[in-house]
């Protein structure tokens, strides 16, 4: 006996059972009871607890048809698009299926930008709006469905989907284009952004070797660096990502490891004695010249002096091959602190790569002005005079005696 309705209220009780082995349900349905005094708090209709048809002979309908209020907010469930889908084009928005179960539904909507914009829908099956798709950042995508009812309940499930429509994107952040390297393998911070991201690694100079890395910050390998001479050093970068997209960004380096070369330039002035500051012209042979400094030490006290030198304020400076030709003058305030006696003088010079050339010379400070070493031409000019008249002297010795 099932799927009967048993409406009596007049009576004591809606059915009586005197036979054997008798069921009063199928299985999974029975008969609908007016008298029945169970829930549906499922609200699959069907009667949470059994129906007493005899309770001296145990006579039960297990499944009675019951519904009652809605009792439980909309059930949702997503079959498309599964969890972590991959979606490759921008304008082909993902479709959905899905099914809402609920005595009362009311309203089912979607969001794909954490609430910012909903989108009602009435078809259990659709396509994402395709306006707020193309303007969703590539990534992961949250797809959030929810459905409330009369009583306004409120269910939502959601499905997390990855949008990757173009190939990797590459940044280097650091160091610079046309940056100055030293001995040291540059290391390199890198930005690499792609949802689907699978290898990345570097050549050098157009090479085939790859050189494969992980993260966003490494070295180059020394040993290739190394082998490089100096000069423009070409560092591509490349990533490619599940569907075999590559991209790539090339970075110009200078290597430079040899430090800058200071020389006189015309006379020394190594070893002269001077009472003011003295002047020093110099050429410093360095294409990418960065500081100049002059340390100052003065043997008699102990006195060490730092001078520091701006390029910019310099007077007198001026591009030769490969270098700068530039004068400097001692801090004469410097000069006038110091005592009399062997100062010695050391100059330093750096280029943007970080190594450093220096030149040491001393001067003889003297309280009495003139004085001094003669220049080494001087000295030259000097002895072929002495020489000349010495010459002369002899020729003329020599002449008087032939005359006696």
């Amino acid at each position: 006996m099932y799927l009967n309705t048993l409406n009596n209220p007049s009576a004591s009780k809606n059915a009586q059972d005197n036979g054997t082995n008798s069921k009063w349900d199928d299985g999974t349905i029975g008969n609908y009871w007016h008298d029945y005094t169970g829930k549906d708090l499922n609200d699959d209709g069907i009667g949470d607890t059994s129906h007493i048809v005899d309770l001296f002979k145990g006579i039960v309908d297990n499944y009675p048809i019951w519904t009652d209020t809605d009792d439980i907010a909309p059930k949702i469930t997503i079959f498309s698009p599964s969890s972590n889908s991959l979606f490759t084009k921008n304008e082909e928005p993902p479709n959905f299926n899905v099914q809402i179960i609920d005595q009362s539904l009311d309203t089912k909507w979607y969001t794909i930008d954490s609430g910012n914009t909903n989108f009602t829908f009435t078809n259990n099956q659709g396509t994402i709006n395709d306006t707020a798709w193309q303007k969703m950042p590539e990534g992961n995508i949250t797809i959030t469905f929810y459905a409330n009812d009369s009583i306004s309940r409120i269910s939502l499930k959601s499905v997390k989907v990855l949008k990757d429509t173009k190939a990797p994107s590459i940044t280097v952040n650091s160091p610079l284009e046309n940056s100055t390297i030293n001995g040291t393998a540059p290391e390199f911070s890198l930005t690499i952004s792609d949802p689907s991201l699978d290898t990345t690694w570097y050549t050098i100079n157009d090479d085939t070797e790859r050189f494969n890395f992980t993260g966003t910050t490494l070295q180059i390998d020394q040993a290739e660096w190394d082998a490089l001479s100096d000069g423009i050093v070409n560092i591509t970068f490349h990533a490619n990502d599940t569907l075999a997209r590559c991209s790539d960004f090339t970075v110009k380096l200078i290597k430079d490891t040899i430090a800058p070369l200071i020389e006189f330039q015309g006379d020394s002035i190594d070893g002269m004695t001077m009472q003011d500051a003295p002047n020093i012209t110099i050429t410093i042979n360095e294409p990418y010249l960065d500081s100049i400094w002059l340390e100052i030490f003065s043997g008699e006290t102990n006195q060490t002096y730092i001078q520091m030198i701006n390029k910019s304020e310099i007077p007198n400076i001026s591009a030769v091959s490969e270098g700068f030709s530039i004068q400097i003058r001692v801090n004469q305030t410097v000069w006038n602190q110091l005592d009399d006696g062997e100062i010695g003088l050391t100059l330093y010079a750096n280029d943007t790569a970080g190594n450093v050339g220096s030149m040491n010379f001393s001067i003889i400070k003297g309280s009495s002005g003139g004085g001094g070493r003669i220049p080494f031409g001087s000295v030259y000019v000097i002895l072929s005079i002495i020489g000349l008249v010495s010459l002369i002297l002899i020729y003329k010795t020599k002449r008087e005696k032939l005359t006696l």
